[in-house]
């Protein structure tokens, strides 16, 4: 989901940029918090306190506000335009 900049639906994964670490977007109702608890998987929550940590171990920022899926594709299409 992530390489094809699609809300991930676990909340497990996180990305870095200029502005620091943050979490991946989440797709909206992909999975809510109980099926997340039955799955053994971290609350959104612990996804962003581990996001933090990690942050944190590595001597970088959480970003502030985290991209959008858009503002993601945005940035990708004006990179893309920029290369060579």
């Amino acid at each position: 989901m992530v390489t094809q900049l699609q809300p991930q639906w676990y909340g497990t994964q996180f990305q870095g940029s200029d502005g620091g670490l943050f979490l991946y977007p989440v797709a909206e109702g992909a999975v809510d918090e109980a099926e997340r608890a039955r799955m053994g998987m971290p609350s959104r929550a612990e996804a962003q306190a581990n996001v933090a940590r990690m942050a944190a171990s590595m001597g970088v920022p959480v970003r502030a506000e985290p991209p959008t899926i858009e503002q993601l594709r945005a940035e990708r299409r004006d990179a893309g335009a920029a290369a060579p």
